[in-house]
């Protein structure tokens, strides 16, 4: 099972939900607070930060990250399966 996993950084209210809820692929940055997707490519495009991961894992990740997912208010976090 694959998952591509997009956040849109700048987009990050720094709530802690993502993190909160699944601690396993979220962490929150020491000096601005927002999330961080953990082991993601970072580009930078026109509107700011996008971090990217595709996540190699099991029903239970894919489950992990919707939920993340849907926590987000802002809806900065996009899960799609492959």
């Amino acid at each position: 099972m694959s998952v591509d996993v997009k956040h849109e950084r700048w987009k990050c209210i720094a709530c802690g939900a993502c993190a909160a809820v699944t601690p396993k692929f979220w962490v929150m940055d020491d000096n601005d607070f927002k999330a961080d997707l953990i082991s993601s490519l970072h580009t930078n495009i026109t509107e700011g930060l996008l971090e990217t991961r595709t996540v190699d894992g099991d029903a239970q990740d894919e489950k992990d990250l919707k939920e993340s997912e849907e926590a987000c208010p802002v809806e900065c976090i996009h899960v799609n399966k492959t």
